[in-house]
């Protein structure tokens, strides 16, 4: 299995358990006063839910289900070359990498957020 599909997995059981938790125990808990532990698991759901959209992210998207933005950077994929950096250009309907060269991209994904340190 690998390591994205793995991780989806497990966010999705996570995901589920916690909602099935936060959505059957209120009146249990409310009756204990333990509200604090609702709130705290809905706090991770809303984490969870985040680290899934992120993943979402790091996953390579065909360019026959969604095209990046107009003029947005990303990293591309072609059957012809290594994965490289190039923009969209939405009036050409086409890709070019930093050259200007046209790349017959059949994948893309976002570039990551730079580094902060």
């Amino acid at each position: 299995m690998s390591e994205t599909i793995g991780s989806k997995l497990l966010l999705g059981i996570a995901k589920t358990e916690a909602r099935k938790i936060i959505d059957n125990a209120p009146a249990a808990l409310k009756a204990h006063g333990q509200m604090n532990l609702i709130q705290m698991l809905d706090t991770l759901l809303n984490a969870l839910e985040a680290a899934e959209a992120k993943l979402a992210e790091r996953e390579w998207i065909s360019v026959k289900v969604r095209l990046p933005k107009d003029g947005q950077e990303v990293l591309l994929c072609s059957p012809e070359d290594t994965p490289c950096v190039g923009r969209y250009y939405a009036d050409l309907e086409e890709f070019r990498d930093y050259e200007e060269e046209i790349i017959h991209a059949t994948h893309w994904m976002p570039l990551p957020e730079p580094h902060r340190g």
